[in-house]
């Protein structure tokens, strides 16, 4: 019986680490079950031994998704619950293709939330913006670092564009252009 974390992972290969203040395309951007104590659990479930987990879920759609991968592993969820209104942990896993070496690992958005959008690097950060409208702008760079959160206050599912400077967000309801103020 495993008590403690899940997750959902993002794993998201580049064919090399960005240098600074540059883009680089995804080669394979995977979401993924996670977390030490439900991966333990997927992980001695595979080696053979009758596992179950007892831990808390998000009724958000990475819970949902965590929830499904852990009983599929055939691990014993009967014990797990289901938070309502509740949001499950998610973590982005940025690895090299060239080497497979992990360089980021373990970044966590402030608040747990859920992402359709994929993440887009643009001036040294890496912006990610979750469903309920919020941007994390983490700085780019092996360490995680969340540098402020800005919010349209509107749902958003489509990911960011950068051009010209500007940051395009289309909301559910209205389009966003998001440049610094001129000094």
């Amino acid at each position: 019986m495993g008590f403690g974390l899940n997750a959902v992972d993002h794993l998201v290969v580049v064919p090399r680490y960005p240098e600074f203040d540059t883009k680089t395309r995804l080669i394979e951007h995977e979401r993924g079950a996670g977390g030490q104590t439900a991966s333990a659990m997927a992980g001695l479930q595979r080696l053979g031994l009758r596992t179950a987990y007892a831990g808390r879920f998000g009724s958000d759609d990475a819970g949902a998704f965590g929830f499904e991968a852990l009983r599929a592993e055939g691990v014993d969820c009967s014990r797990a619950e289901v938070v309502e209104g509740a949001r499950n942990q998610i973590a982005f896993i940025l690895i090299d293709a060239r080497t497979g070496e992990v360089k980021y690992e373990g970044g966590r958005p402030p608040v747990p939330a859920t992402f359709t959008a994929s993440p887009v690097a643009f001036d040294g950060k890496i912006l990610l913006t979750s469903e309920d409208g919020d941007t994390f702008v983490v700085k780019a760079g092996p360490k995680h670092e969340v540098l402020r959160t800005n919010s349209v206050g509107e749902p958003v599912y489509a990911s960011p564009a950068v051009a010209g400077g500007k940051i395009f967000i289309r909301g559910e309801k209205n389009l966003y252009a998001i440049e610094q103020a001129k000094k």
